[in-house]
């Protein structure tokens, strides 16, 4: 508002203003307002462009624009019928919701947001296979009416994968095809009829049963070591001597998107089977996460351990990794921390000194096993380059995002900023084809390029992995997010927005890329 505040205390100034000057302001007031929530500034801006429209003059004196400018600004006091602010999230995985019909996804999408848990969407059965690798949701909702693009094996294959419960909402399913669906691995099926009283409560009542699951099950499906939740029954205090060890396979994200999901899981398969046959049968080994592991040596001390984690890293990349394209060689990086007579840790003490030890290994060539040191404590973690755009023909918009982003705090990113003010710019530029992450907040409405052709262009990059689009649409058909959504989108929402929802979705989204 300080803008249009700004352009009307200059236009005061003058004696005489052009009509086009005039009719581009107040055009942009009356876009700017509907974005924002300022619905009846919007209408006036509306009317008053129809007054101007009619005056025939190219030059206008103040006693006919200073009217049309007075009536704008009576209704800048108006407060603004915003969104609710933003939710906290009650759990950081997403729920996945997965259908061919989009209106279902949107509806979907917003009752379960409605209630503090992050959605992800996909309305292909592509994009879907990608969000259980990428995003790893807790619940996966597939629209019974999609059943027919569900086989047997891509349920069991997300049971197995992700340990994520599947549920069929509605489509009417008959009895016969109830039986079936849930022989094959179908958690829930919710009739139609019901899914507006209780889908909710049922979301709700399987979150609760996976946690206690979750507590019970120590054992990682896909590497068959032990998983993080066995650490909460480690017995350290018994332990005199205990090495932590974290353990992280090099360059595994260049594998991922070099050789696809399915080689990334062989090199995590073979790297547990190789561990488990190479330390001693005392030792633990444990997926912390993605390609992470920990190692729990008790009884040695951390120079011992860290001579035989050498020879075992020796060793390791001497072992070719058949993957279905062709023959590599991978290596990890390793930190050490330990507890001892002297000196005794918490298990989260002894994790994060062994996490400084992995991360200056990573910073200074990987290939490596170090001890922790106090002064890879007072090393400051790397950040990793975030570049958010801001594509938006209004300039009002733009600015309002911009002076409310740009410094926008994300754990373990450097987040800069840039606004475009059409898609070509933004397509032009080197910003978009730097080496990072990349969200581009993409004004789905432009007079140039459309939002949807920028966010077709932008899929065909070679660092399309690494783009993320959120559409900002103020259509009230949902057509817009409908065919964003086919092209690849990440994230929509619809104009007006809250700024500070905006933020929260950034944050969610760099949660699960």
């Amino acid at each position: 508002m300080s803008k249009i505040n700004e352009s009307f205390a200059m236009f005061k100034q003058q004696d005489e203003i052009y009509k086009e000057d005039l009719y581009q302001l107040v055009h942009q007031i009356k876009g700017t307002g509907a974005s924002i929530g300022l619905d009846t500034l919007s209408e006036a801006a509306e009317r008053q462009l129809g007054h101007i429209i009619e005056i025939e003059d190219s030059r206008l004196t103040k006693n006919v624009w200073l009217p049309i400018i007075d009536e704008i600004e009576a209704e800048l006091q108006q407060k603004p019928e915003m969104p609710p602010s933003p939710r906290e999230l009650i759990r950081q995985e997403p729920i996945l919701l997965i259908s061919s019909n989009n209106d279902w996804l949107m509806r979907a999408r917003e009752r379960i947001e409605n209630e503090g848990l992050q959605v992800i969407v996909a309305a292909d059965k592509e994009r879907a296979i990608s969000h259980l690798y990428d995003s790893h949701p807790i619940l996966t909702l597939i629209d019974g009416n999609w059943r027919g693009h569900i086989a047997k094996e891509d349920t069991a294959y997300i049971q197995q994968k992700m340990f994520s419960l599947v549920m069929f909402i509605g489509g009417r399913l008959t009895m016969e095809e109830k039986r079936r669906y849930l022989r094959s691995g179908i958690t829930d099926i919710i009739d139609t009829a019901e899914v507006d009283e209780l889908v909710i409560e049922l979301l709700f009542n399987r979150l609760s049963l996976l946690d206690t699951m979750e507590q019970r099950v120590v054992v990682d499906p896909l590497t068959q070591v032990y998983n993080r939740s066995f650490l909460a029954s480690f017995p350290i205090g018994r332990t005199t001597e205990l090495v932590c060890a974290v353990l992280d396979i090099d360059n595994f994200k260049h594998v991922n998107d070099t050789y696809g999901h399915a080689s990334g899981d062989t090199i995590l398969r073979n790297f547990a089977v190789y561990i488990k046959k190479a330390v001693r049968e005392e030792d633990y080994v444990i997926r912390y996460g993605g390609e992470e592991f920990l190692l729990l040596m008790p009884g040695i001390s951390e120079s011992a351990a860290a001579s035989r984690l050498r020879d075992i890293l020796d060793g390791y990349m001497q072992i070719p990794q058949e993957l279905a394209q062709e023959t590599i060689y991978t290596s990890f990086t390793a930190g050490i921390s330990s507890n001892s007579n002297e000196q005794r840790f918490s298990l989260h003490e002894l994790i994060e000194r062994a996490d400084q030890a992995l991360y200056y290994g990573k910073r200074n060539g990987k290939q490596q096993v170090n001890i922790y040191e106090k002064r890879f404590h007072m090393m400051e973690e790397p950040s990793k380059s975030l570049y958010l755009s801001v594509v938006d023909d209004d300039a009002v918009i733009r600015s309002l995002l911009d002076d409310n982003l740009r410094d926008l705090q994300l754990d373990g990113y450097r987040l800069q900023l840039q606004a475009f003010a059409d898609g070509s710019s933004l397509l032009a530029s080197d910003w978009i084809k730097q080496a990072g992450k990349h969200i581009v907040l993409l004004d789905g409405v432009m007079p140039d390029m459309d939002g949807l052709e920028v966010l077709r262009t932008l899929q065909t990059f070679p660092n399309e992995k690494n783009l993320f689009v959120m559409m900002l649409t103020g259509r009230q058909d949902n057509q817009d997010v409908v065919k964003a959504l086919e092209l690849g989108a990440d994230d929509y929402m619809t104009k007006p927005f809250y700024v500070d929802e905006v933020a929260a979705r950034i944050k969610r989204m760099i949660l699960r890329t």
